[in-house]
């Protein structure tokens, strides 16, 4: 007989200053040009466009397509925890809107 297998618990990615406040951007227009202000913002947080771009790549949150990243969420949340930090995720089937109830349990 096989075990059946245990749920995960549904967590959103943690972000960092630069990516919430380019994400709070995206989660409006789902695109952004790749322009010389990006670019020049990304400078002062110490990252070059490839960097950042690649980032949130690995943390599967946006992508490049051309000269725009791209977020492909439907229903984005940004949201923080109790400890300040900062997290996205979907919220498309209420994963993100459960666990920021479950936050505020805490």
């Amino acid at each position: 007989m096989s075990k059946p297998l245990d749920s995960l618990d549904w967590t959103p990615v943690e972000i960092n200053e630069a990516e919430a406040t380019i994400l709070f951007t995206l989660i409006n227009t789902h695109k952004m040009k790749c322009d010389n202000d990006l670019i020049e913002y990304l400078k002062t947080k110490k990252y070059t466009i490839k960097e950042f771009i690649d980032g949130l790549s690995k943390k599967r949150i946006a992508y490049q397509e051309g000269n725009e990243i791209i977020l492909p969420m439907d229903l984005p949340i940004i949201s923080f925890d109790k400890n300040g930090k900062t997290y996205i995720g979907e919220n498309k089937s209420g994963e993100m809107s459960y666990w920021i109830g479950k936050q505020a349990s805490i």
